[in-house]
C-alpha cells in the first residue's frame, strides 16, 4: 500500500494544472488503467477496419479523422461530460492510429518496422512545436492551447505504438512473448525513475503514454483474433 500510494503521486506530478477542475483527469493509476482500455478498445476496432476496408483506407481515415475531431469540437464546446469526451477522444485516437499505422505500412511497402521509422521523426517534430509554442512538452492540462497540442501528439503517439504492435505480431517480429515482458521492465523503469530521481515528468508522461499504447495495441490484436477467429 505504501509503494501503491507512492507511485499514485509520482504519476500524480505528471499533470501539470489548476486546481479544482473536471477538465482533464489525474493521471493517477486509474488514468493509465483507462487509457490502456480505451486503446485497447480502438485498437480492437480499427483492427475490424482494417480488415474489412483494406483498399478503401482513404475514406476510412478521413471518416475516422471527422469522428476525433467532432470529439475534441464537443469536449471545446461543453463544460459538461468533460471526462466522458476525454475518453471517447482518447478511443477515437486509438481507432484512428490503428488504421494509420496500417494504411502506412501499406503505402510504403517496406514492412512495419520501416513504417515505425517513418512516425519517429513526426512525433519528435510535433514535441518541438509544442515546446515552442507553449513551453511544454504536450502538458496535459485544462489550458486550451495545451489541449489544441496534446491530442495531435496524443494521435501520433499512438500511431507509432500501433506500427510497433504490428512489426511485433508479423511472422518476422519478435512476437507477444518478447514484447511483453520488455513493456513490463519498461514500465518498472519509468516508476522506479519518477520515485528516485527528477527526470523531467513530462518525459516520463510520454514514455509511459507510448509503453501502455503499444500494450494497448498487442492487446486489441490479440482481442481481435480471440472475437473473430482470425
Amino acid at each position: 500500500m505504501i509503494l501503491y500510494s507512492r507511485v499514485e503521486r509520482a504519476l500524480a506530478r505528471n499533470r501539470v494544472s489548476s486546481e479544482g477542475t473536471d477538465a482533464v483527469p489525474d493521471v493517477t493509476i486509474a488514468f493509465w488503467r483507462n487509457r490502456v482500455l480505451a486503446a485497447a478498445g480502438g485498437g480492437i476496432l480499427g483492427e475490424a477496419l482494417n480488415r474489412i476496408y483494406l483498399h478503401r483506407s482513404g475514406r476510412v481515415i478521413v471518416a475516422l479523422l471527422l469522428c476525433f475531431s467532432g470529439a475534441l469540437v464537443l469536449r471545446a464546446a461543453t463544460r459538461q461530460f468533460r471526462r466522458a469526451t476525454f475518453w471517447s477522444a482518447m478511443f477515437a485516437a486509438g481507432v484512428l492510429s490503428a488504421v494509420l499505422a496500417r494504411t502506412i505500412d501499406e503505402a510504403l511497402g517496406l514492412g512495419d518496422a520501416a513504417a515505425s521509422l517513418q512516425i519517429v521523426p513526426l512525433l519528435v517534430i510535433s514535441f518541438v512545436i509544442c515546446y515552442r509554442k507553449t513551453g511544454a512538452f504536450g502538458a496535459l492540462t485544462d489550458r486550451p492551447v495545451d489541449e489544441l497540442f496534446f491530442w495531435p501528439i496524443a494521435a501520433i503517439a499512438q500511431t507509432l505504438a500501433s506500427a510497433l504492435a504490428d512489426w511485433t505480431v508479423d511472422p518476422g517480429g519478435p512476437g507477444y512473448g518478447r514484447a511483453l515482458p520488455v513493456i513490463a521492465f519498461g514500465l518498472l523503469t519509468t516508476i522506479a525513475l519518477a520515485l528516485f530521481t527528477r527526470v523531467p515528468r513530462a518525459a516520463l508522461f510520454w514514455i509511459v503514454f507510448l509503453l501502455t499504447g503499444l500494450g494497448a495495441a498487442l492487446g486489441g490484436a490479440y482481442g481481435y483474433q480471440i472475437l473473430c477467429g482470425d
